[in-house]
């Protein structure tokens, strides 16, 4: 709940939340943000909130979710995994929504050409049963000693077999391809109605 920039329904009548949690703009034409707009918003907090170098890392959803399903611009992934190489930031990816084909590529940072640190994973990945994950690169995920990252519910072997059985169905019934279809028919459909009805329907988003 510290982490999400929604008040309500998530943050209402709770609290308190960690500190040092900061959120900045995330591009749109429909709020007038752009690229720059955002990395602007970057530099200003590193400036006056807290130095780059105490920071633990950049989560940035690559198709944000309760913020309006905008797209993340390929540029602004690009420059915020150059910034993050500068100063020792660790890059994390939430596909926790986007993962698991659901955006015509098995992960929706595809798009973008470059790969986190870290990737949060969960929805898509066991069919509905209840299982979440956190993908890393090894050095990062080697790091706690051993019994030093784990959690009551970690590792239900239901769940974990569930997981891999969505993992093959994905594969063998091309899935992900599937995903691009259905996208094209959703935005060939939606474009048709926004033409009749351009004051109800503002954009129609890949």
């Amino acid at each position: 709940m510290g982490l999400t920039g929604k008040i309500a329904p998530y943050k209402a009548s709770f609290g308190s939340f960690p500190s040092d949690i900061y959120h900045i703009p995330f591009p749109s034409p429909l709020t007038n943000t752009s690229v720059a707009d955002t990395l602007k918003a970057l530099k200003n907090l590193f400036k006056a909130d807290i130095l780059p170098s105490d920071v633990a890392a950049i989560i940035i959803e690559p198709i944000q979710g309760e913020g309006g399903f905008c797209q993340a611009p390929i540029e602004l992934l690009h420059e915020l995994r150059g910034i993050c190489d500068a100063y020792g930031i660790v890059f994390i990816a939430d596909e926790i929504q986007t993962g698991f084909g659901r955006t015509g590529k098995m992960f929706n940072i595809e798009y973008a050409g470059i790969e986190p640190d870290l990737i949060t994973m969960a929805k898509g990945i066991a069919g509905g049963y209840p299982l979440a994950a956190v993908v890393g690169k090894q050095e990062m995920m080697d790091a706690p000693i051993p019994g030093g990252l784990g959690g009551t519910y970690g590792g239900s072997s239901v769940a974990c077999a569930a997981a891999l059985a969505v993992l093959d169905v994905i594969k063998e019934e091309n899935l992900v391809s599937r995903a691009n279809a259905i996208g094209a028919l959703f935005h060939a459909r939606l474009s048709a109605l926004q033409s009749r009805f351009p004051k109800l329907i503002s954009d129609v988003r890949n």
